[in-house]
């Protein structure tokens, strides 16, 4: 258990850990959950830059069950924010393409007025 706390612990970029990584990434998806993607962004952006930091250094072998689990919770979450994004751009499609036809649907009402 020593050996997992000390890899959970573990610190990168001024003091970030594996377990603020891991935290970073449930934040991520509340964010995309609450449909605050400017704050999922920036975490994400963050996030993944700590996560590059974190593997930069070379792991002992007591550690990679530990390793394993984390990168499989992180898949997982990302995975959710992936379809959460996939669904908000669907929705962002579909008022681009209301307001388009909107902006279609006005401009045939300004030329028939136009032409009476």
């Amino acid at each position: 258990m020593s050996e997992l706390m000390g890899f959970e612990t573990m610190t990168v970029d001024g003091g970030t850990s594996w377990r603020d990584i891991r935290g970073m990434s449930r934040r991520l998806l509340d964010h995309a959950q609450n449909d605050d993607w400017k704050a999922a962004l920036e975490i994400q952006t963050r996030r993944d830059s700590l996560i590059r930091g974190f593997f930069s250094s070379p792991m002992v072998a007591s550690e990679v069950d530990s390793i394993r689990e984390g990168i499989l919770e992180i898949l997982g979450l990302d995975e959710e924010v992936m379809e959460l994004t996939r669904q908000e751009r669907g929705r962002m499609g579909a008022k681009i393409y209301r307001i388009q036809f909107g902006r279609k649907a006005q401009k045939v009402y300004v030329d028939t007025q136009n032409s009476i």
